[in-house]
């Protein structure tokens, strides 16, 4: 009996520490995009300079959508996998169309990223609505904090419109990451 209780405590104890470091990796990634704000022009228009920021940025949104569609692949189901299918193609219509820039798609991945990131890290032992709310909330709040940021330094601008993008993409990115679960919605409906 004392060895089963030993054993839900080291469970239960690593299942925090797992989600501690979770939480952690997703707060200095977020911290990691409010601290390059400052710096983001620069590095872009060196970049830029170089004549390689349309492939590097090319790159990195094949690399993201490759990562997210083909993760953990053998452990999804077919539904799973066309969810995944729309939303890459949501990530494609939403970088192709809605933004105009190199620097506006990579903004699309990285906050696609976090969304994922806040999913990931919320989503131990089990997602309920409630912490699938506040993952949509962490991500429209985190946009809206970038855009604030941007307001008050001299080379950036503050938009409305960035915020959306912000969030929508932070909005995919948690969905990719809970297609089991939407794919469980989907189901029990469809009954």
């Amino acid at each position: 009996m004392v060895i089963i209780t030993t054993i839900r405590e080291s469970a239960i104890i690593f299942n925090t520490r797992q989600l501690t470091m979770r939480w952690i990796i997703t707060l200095v990634y977020t911290i990691l995009i409010f601290s390059t704000l400052g710096i983001a022009r620069t590095i872009t228009e060196t970049i830029r300079a170089t004549g390689n920021l349309s492939n590097l940025t090319i790159s990195l949104i094949g690399l993201f959508l490759c990562s997210l569609l083909f993760l953990n692949i053998n452990k999804i189901s077919r539904n799973q996998f066309i969810l995944r299918l729309i939303l890459t193609l949501c990530f494609i219509i939403l970088t192709v169309t809605v933004t105009g820039s190199p620097e506006e798609r990579v903004h699309v991945i990285e906050y696609g990223m976090l969304g994922w990131l806040i999913g990931w890290s919320q989503a131990e032992p089990k997602i309920t609505p409630s912490r699938f709310w506040l993952a949509l909330f962490l991500g429209w709040t985190i946009g809206f904090g970038d855009e604030i940021i941007q307001y008050f330094l001299p080379n950036r601008v503050y938009d409305i419109r960035d915020i959306i993008l912000n969030g929508v993409s932070a909005n995919l990115g948690l969905f990719f990451f809970f297609t089991p679960e939407i794919e469980q919605v989907v189901m029990k409906r469809n009954r």
